[in-house]
């Protein structure tokens, strides 16, 4: 690398140090796991205490952390996912039933079990926005029958509704391809992964080293 561009560089490195430390993201994620079995969905939603904090006003983050106060706020848990989320099977609408609300205090994130009943065994149908309010979230989605997992997708502002035929399962390159372009997205819209990337570059790496790290972190 000439000098004049090691110069630019470290420029650009010196700029992004002093931005506040509010600048950099974090990026806001939840996280949905249904599991197909006869005549139920098995559905687990988990994310941040501080998503569920923005989604119900007046409550403390703290409290999606405690047992105690987690047992009063249960029927304003379910609305709010029963709200972002939905699930239809064959024309109908399923409701869901909360069975259980975990904290996670060491990850500072709340995990909810929740129950839909599915009379038929057709396609199944989501629509997603939970925690909206936020443009930049992203709700990953796991589907499994038995053992097995069958699909995997991601909802966003722009992607808010997915199609499960049972018995289906999505194409390996599908996955890598929608993951892949996922995390190159990440990697590039926070100032302090675009300064990791300056300083692989500032080492004297080959363009083609950088695009190997930055693959494997995606």
């Amino acid at each position: 690398m000439t000098m004049p561009a090691r110069a630019v560089l470290l420029t650009l490195a010196i700029l992004l140090v002093t931005l506040p430390a509010g600048f950099s993201h974090e990026l806001p994620l939840s996280y949905v796991d249904l599991h197909l079995a006869s005549g139920v969905i098995e559905v687990t939603v988990e994310s941040s205490a501080k998503n569920f904090a923005r989604e119900l006003p007046g409550v403390e983050e703290a409290s999606f952390l405690d047992s105690v106060a987690l047992e009063q706020l249960r029927n304003r848990l379910l609305r709010t996912v029963a709200t972002g989320l939905t699930i239809t099977s064959g024309g109908d609408t399923l409701s869901p039933t909360l069975l259980e609300v975990q904290p996670a205090a060491a990850q500072r994130n709340l995990r909810l079990r929740l129950e839909f009943l599915r009379p038929n065994g057709g396609t199944i149908h989501l629509h997603c926005h939970l925690f909206a309010a936020d443009a930049r979230h992203r709700t990953f989605l796991n589907i499994d029958e038995g053992v097995a997992l069958r699909y995997q997708g991601i909802f966003d502002r722009a992607h808010t509704d997915i199609s499960y035929a049972p018995g289906e399962s999505e194409g390996t390159l599908t996955v890598v391809r929608q993951f892949l372009l996922e995390g190159v997205h990440h990697i590039f819209i926070g100032p302090d992964h675009i300064l990791f990337i300056i300083g692989l570059l500032l080492l004297g790496g080959s363009i083609g080293r950088l695009l190997r790290i930055v693959t494997a972190f995606t």
